[in-house]
């Protein structure tokens, strides 16, 4: 095979701009609907830990779509820099994005370890409560 048709082939994007750039408009409409629906919850309704891991996600996530659509559709090899300047950022932010994944899972499981504890000294103190009392039974 002649090298001619391989260097014609590097100096374009990976995927085609008429492929990226439409799933990128809708993967940002989307986490814009998650921001939205993150932003008028009710913020007692939510551990305001869990809300912040989800906003700064979601920040996150609104960088990451337009810079992954660049990556793909529009930077090249013939301007190496922006090349690697593109894809470096774009595996720091997914790097990002998946060590806030991480903390949301473990400060979830942290609350629920927390809610599981008091359900069980609710239950203790219900069943006490509940007890008749015996004549040698101190409380």
């Amino acid at each position: 095979m002649p090298v001619a048709p391989l260097l014609n082939l590097a100096s374009q994007p990976v995927a085609p701009a008429w492929a990226v750039f439409p799933l990128g408009g809708f993967t940002l409409v989307v986490v814009l609907w998650h921001l939205y629906a993150i932003l008028r919850t009710d913020p007692s309704s939510i551990h305001p830990m869990r809300r912040r891991i989800r906003l700064a996600n979601a920040a996150v996530m609104l960088t990451l779509v337009p810079l992954i659509a660049y990556a793909f559709g529009v930077a090249t090899t013939d301007s190496p820099r922006l090349y690697a300047i593109a894809w470096l950022a774009v595996m720091g932010l997914l790097a990002i994005m998946v060590l806030l994944a991480m903390m949301d899972s473990a400060n979830t499981a942290r609350i629920h370890l927390a809610d599981r504890g008091e359900l069980r000294r609710q239950l203790r103190q219900s069943l006490r409560d509940s007890l008749p009392e015996s004549p040698g039974r101190a409380r």
